[in-house]
Parts: structure tokens; C-alpha cells; sequence
């Protein structure tokens, strides 16, 4: 079981299947669980919620995180993913790098 819990969406998991790695969804989860235990907030977007910066198989990823969902179990809920391979994602990563100096 993890400390921090969150809900990973559909669409988060298909986000991930496309751009990380196509495998079954229940290790995507246990992956994206297991990388948010120590991931850093590197921005705050709009509607409160917030860009963590993460690790996956030696992959840079981007979860957008909104807050708790009465109706999610009440954890905070993993919208999307983003990679460093997209231009919104390697500005994500070079600010990841300027604030973990």
C-alpha cells in the first residue's frame, strides 16, 4: 500500500500507454502511484490544480493533479500526463532542473 493515494484517470492512463510505455493498466497505475510518493510540485495551474515532476523508467513525466474527489475515494485525482518530449514538457523539465539545483 502507498502513503500518498491518488486516482489515475482513463484518460491518464491512455496518456501514458501513448507517450511513455503501452503495458496493462493496473501497472501503469502501481508505476504512477509508486512515482508520486516522492514527486515535487513544479507549478500550480489553474482550478488549484498542480504539475508534479516524476520519474518512470528513467522517464521525465508531468501529472497535471487536481484535488480530492468526494466522488474519486476522496484522493487527490491524476488528470493527464505530460512528457518532456512535447514543448510544454521540456519547459516543464527546465524549470524542474532550475528549481531542484
Amino acid at each position: 500500500m502507498f502513503e500518498k493515494m491518488y486516482f489515475v484517470t482513463n484518460h491518464a492512463i491512455e496518456r501514458y500507454k501513448e507517450r511513455v510505455s503501452d503495458i496493462y493498466t493496473s501497472v501503469i497505475i502501481r508505476k504512477m502511484l509508486e512515482s508520486m510518493q516522492d514527486a515535487r510540485v513544479i507549478k500550480r495551474t489553474y482550478r488549484s490544480g498542480e504539475i508534479y515532476h516524476c520519474r518512470v523508467n528513467g522517464c521525465d513525466i508531468f501529472p497535471i493533479v487536481y484535488p480530492p474527489d468526494h466522488a474519486k475515494g476522496g484522493w487527490p485525482v491524476i488528470i493527464t500526463i505530460i512528457t518532456a518530449e512535447t514543448q510544454e514538457g521540456g519547459e516543464l523539465l527546465r524549470r524542474a532542473k532550475k528549481l531542484w539545483k
